[in-house]
């Protein structure tokens, strides 16, 4: 009597348990791709609020015409799940590397969406995001999607990772507490297509250690006395474009107008501040006519340092408007003097603060003292840049020909000495895992005397 009963109770137990969890695993045996539909799934039965859905590989799933269901998620290679109602979600998604959530319309609810994939938000129609957290290790689209709700919502988007606006619309936060978005990536607006001005609204607190790109004719506005925008100290703020920011701003990162490297103007609309170590990266062309300017449309708070870059051959006495404020200059609080390396020259600039303009005054050449340096510039760079683990610092062979002693200095954005690499070929391997991510310029030396500067990015 005993063993029945034991396997009595086994079943029972077995019953008990196949109710609070059950696997569901498509195949689309009922020839259509509709996630409601019984047959195309093996248990031929819809998942539940229990269930661990396997969406396999080459499959398209939608979820149409109500509420669905599930504990997790998993979506595979080739397949894509589509939403445009409702998806209820108790533990997690995950997106494998070439897996697709496409995001249409209506409600996504509950935890965590981990892409390694691709999620892409289309279509004008109003989307919602509750209680749910999204962490983007890949690509995070949001193509012509207008307004997304956010309600106790946490963005990240992971070092490397990638999130492309091309909509007009906006991330809006809903209900007592912000959202947030933490970027250690790339954060771009981009043009839609569609309007020739795209105004993108961010209306939740973003801490930036990443890169926010905002290319000419495209507007970010982070707006709202409740939110809060950190650019901190490795993050880098840079474009042709405007920034509308009403948000409070506390900004001890880097800003380029135009871009490291790329010659613009970046429209700054209502609050900018700077504080150190934060940092202006200024360029200034193959034309001294041709340098960044950040025009701001307030009244800025400016504390920090500037690095420039210069290619152009100047004059003493050449002045180089780099921010304007139609509502005049708070605070304007930079060094005295900043300087720029241009072939064997140091060039020194005074730092002018008129009332509604800081000015960049060429006041000198200093040429260095290297007897054994020739005229022009080293071409010296790394490779891949930007970097996010090994890097080669290539160098021109004769250069070990003129020179005995060679190293590079590694310095971060706010002056301090990363590192010092000993050159020993032309091409050395440099590991940077250990860098934290922002711009770090490579000072090229020889028996302590500069030769060349160049600049790294580090995801």
């Amino acid at each position: 009597m005993k063993k029945p009963l034991i396997l009595l109770l086994m079943g029972i137990f077995i019953s008990h348990i196949s109710t609070y969890s059950q696997s569901h695993t498509w195949n689309g045996n009922g020839g259509d791709n509709d996630w409601f539909n019984p047959s195309n799934w093996i248990q031929n039965s819809v998942p539940d609020a229990s269930s661990d859905v396997l969406i396999s590989s080459d499959a398209e799933v939608e979820i149409f015409i109500g509420t669905a269901e599930a504990n997790q998620i998993q979506i595979e290679n080739n397949s894509t799940l589509t939403l445009d109602n409702t998806l209820e979600l108790g533990s997690e998604m995950n997106i494998g590397a070439l897996g697709t959530f496409v995001f249409m319309g209506g409600t996504f609810s509950g935890g965590t969406i981990e892409n390694n994939g691709l999620i892409r938000f289309e279509s004008l129609t109003v989307k919602t995001v509750i209680n749910a957290t999204l962490n983007n290790n890949q690509l995070f689209e949001v193509n012509n999607s207008n307004q997304i709700q956010l309600n106790n919502v946490e963005i990240n988007n992971s070092t490397g990772a990638i999130i492309d606006i091309a909509s007009v619309g906006g991330f809006l936060s809903q209900g007592g507490n912000p959202s947030v978005l933490n970027n250690e990536g790339f954060l771009n607006k981009l043009p839609d297509g569609v309007n020739p001005n795209g105004n993108f609204y961010v209306i939740l607190n973003i801490n930036n250690t990443g890169v926010i790109d905002i290319p000419e004719n495209e507007t970010l506005l982070c707006l709202g006395g409740n939110i809060t925008l950190n650019n901190l100290n490795t993050g880098l703020i840079r474009g042709k474009g405007t920034f509308d920011i009403t948000a409070n701003f506390n900004n001890s990162g880097l800003v380029a107008p135009g871009g490291e490297g790329v010659v613009g103007t970046f429209h700054i609309t209502n609050i900018f501040n700077l504080s150190p170590p934060g940092a202006l990266l200024i360029d200034i062309g193959a034309e001294a006519s041709e340098h960044d300017v950040i025009e701001i449309f307030g009244s800025p708070q400016l504390e920090g340092d500037i690095f420039v870059e210069c290619q152009a051959t100047l004059s003493v006495g050449d002045e180089f408007p780099i921010i304007t404020a139609t509502q005049g200059i708070g605070t304007c609080n930079f060094p005295q003097f900043v300087y720029a390396d241009l072939f064997a020259s140091s060039y020194e600039f005074e730092v002018i603060c008129d009332p509604d303009t800081v000015y960049l005054k060429f006041v000198r050449e200093v040429i260095l003292n290297n007897e054994d340096f020739t005229s022009g510039d080293i071409d010296f760079y790394t490779s891949p840049n930007p970097a996010k683990d090994i890097i080669e610092v290539i160098l021109p062979s004769e250069l070990f020909q003129l020179h005995q002693s060679l190293e590079i200095d590694i310095i971060n954005a706010v002056g301090q000495q990363i590192d010092v690499l000993t050159i020993s070929t032309e091409k050395q391997s440099f590991d940077t895992s250990n860098l934290t991510s922002g711009i770090y310029f490579l000072i090229l030396k020889t028996k302590g005397r500069r030769l060349s500067t160049t600049k790294m990015v580090k995801l």
